[in-house]
């Protein structure tokens, strides 16, 4: 809701992750992003090959 429109792949991407810990961190960290592809490259950047 935050940033609008997203990527298809940013949306596949999380999708994809069944860790719900890590949903929840991820969701805390979009209140420190400024824009949608900052996300992106935390996701990328913490991505531990895990789902």
């Amino acid at each position: 809701m935050r940033f609008l429109s997203v990527p298809e792949t940013l949306v596949e991407t999380l999708n994809n992750i069944e860790d719900l810990t890590r949903l929840k961190q991820l969701l805390l960290e979009t209140i420190r992003v400024n824009f949608v592809a900052e996300f992106e490259t935390l996701i990328q950047d913490n991505s531990s090959g895990e789902n």
